[in-house]
């Protein structure tokens, strides 16, 4: 009977590997990234399926070593944890780039000057937000995370509401018009909820920061006006 229940382990530990990797290659294709603890989980689900495969280990171990896995990605993608974090980081970055070998950089990045100029300016954000945290601003560390994981950070989701809202206006298009496109978009990967009652791409962005990355970071109103404003400025 034990000896079932841990199998059972093993295969729900395998499933979860196959869906996380197959929904991040998922969203990558769509053109949109992921956020970091969702790459490290993923990673640590298939280092607990593979090393359960290799070495035999009695795979009841899967019960407790599960859960820690899964909690603990958070906190190390967090980068709170010196030395440990950084490594991992690593580790997924390197494990990220095999499980997308053959999908395009998520929201059409290539190699052009402008979309380095995309990613620099992302990281510029994310690392204005880590020194105003006491904590993050000990730890964090941008440089280890690749241009996907960065992409699924809330200051990536700003920058690109933003470039998409300045593209839609060029064409001609309302406001109104502008958000509401880029609303149908967004909310087809299934992060949807009730627009702001006045729709202005200031309360749009808090509105989507706030319904894709409630369990990360609190993100200040100051930080996200700021990061708009800096945005329109580079991408105007």
């Amino acid at each position: 009977m034990w000896q079932m229940i841990g199998w059972i382990s093993w295969g729900i530990i395998g499933f979860l590997a196959l869906s996380f990797a197959w929904g991040c290659r998922s969203y990558v294709k769509a053109g949109h990234g992921f956020q970091q603890a969702t790459g490290v989980q993923t990673f640590f689900w298939w280092f607990i399926f593979i090393l359960f495969l290799i070495f035999g280990w009695n795979k009841l171990h899967i019960l407790w070593i599960a859960p820690i896995a899964f909690f603990s990605a958070r906190f190390l993608a967090l980068g709170n944890i010196p030395i440990l974090s950084p490594a991992v980081l690593f580790l997924t970055k390197i494990f990220l780039n095999i499980i997308l070998v053959g999908i395009d950089k998520p929201e059409g990045l290539r190699s052009s000057s402008a979309d380095f100029q995309k990613i620099a300016f992302i990281k510029s954000l994310v690392k204005k937000r880590i020194q105003n945290d006491a904590i993050m601003s000990m730890t964090g560390n941008t440089d280890a995370l690749s241009d996907t994981m960065l992409m699924g950070l809330p200051e990536a989701t700003i920058v690109t509401i933003v470039e998409t809202y300045l593209q839609l206006k060029s064409q001609g298009r309302s406001d109104t018009e502008s958000l509401k496109a880029i609303e149908s978009h967004r909310a087809s990967f299934g992060d949807s909820g009730i627009l702001p009652s006045e729709l202005t791409l200031s309360n749009y962005i808090k509105y989507r920061v706030g319904l894709e990355h409630s369990h990360g970071t609190p993100i200040t109103d100051e930080f996200v006006e700021e990061a708009i404003k800096g945005a329109i400025d580079a991408f105007s």
